[in-house]
């Protein structure tokens, strides 16, 4: 009986746990490659080891029910329960980019400072259609930005 009740409490106290965070890349237009996906993957996860921010980035054919990039953030983060300090959203389809940030980030990453990353860093690389190195460089623009002001 004791064995049974240790093993209870054990399941129990697993339940309790966290979940880990696996997706870091939402990929609905299908425009990066799976290796891709890994990179920014690995360098949001890399950046979340050493300071705890949370990057994800979503592609968006649509806005889904929404009727803006910002509200459409707030849904995804709201439904997909991933708790991002920042959002990368990125839509081809409307060719609309954003980057939101949490409450608790907004005073770190403005809203000028994401506008900045946004049309200096990556607007010219999807103009030539360089999709996946505009992301990639406007997250390691962002990631830069955040380690120098939190350190």
């Amino acid at each position: 009986m004791k064995k049974i009740l240790l093993i209870l409490t054990f399941l129990a106290l697993l339940s309790c746990q966290e979940e880990v965070r696996k997706d870091y890349v939402y990929d609905n237009e299908n425009i990066l490659s799976a290796e891709q996906e890994d990179k920014l993957s690995s360098l949001f996860i890399k950046h979340q080891e050493k300071t705890s921010n949370d990057i994800g980035l979503v592609t968006t054919p649509d806005w889904q029910e929404k009727t803006d990039p910002l509200s459409f953030a707030t849904y995804f983060v709201e439904k997909n329960n991933c708790g991002n300090d920042v959002l990368i959203v990125f839509s081809l389809a409307n060719f609309a980019t954003l980057i939101s940030t949490s409450p608790e980030m907004k005073s770190i990453l403005t809203n000028e400072k994401g506008k900045e990353i946004v049309e200096d860093v990556m607007f010219p690389l999807f103009v030539e259609e360089k999709f996946y190195e505009g992301l990639y460089e406007g997250s390691e623009a962002i990631i830069r930005y955040l380690e120098e002001e939190i350190n």
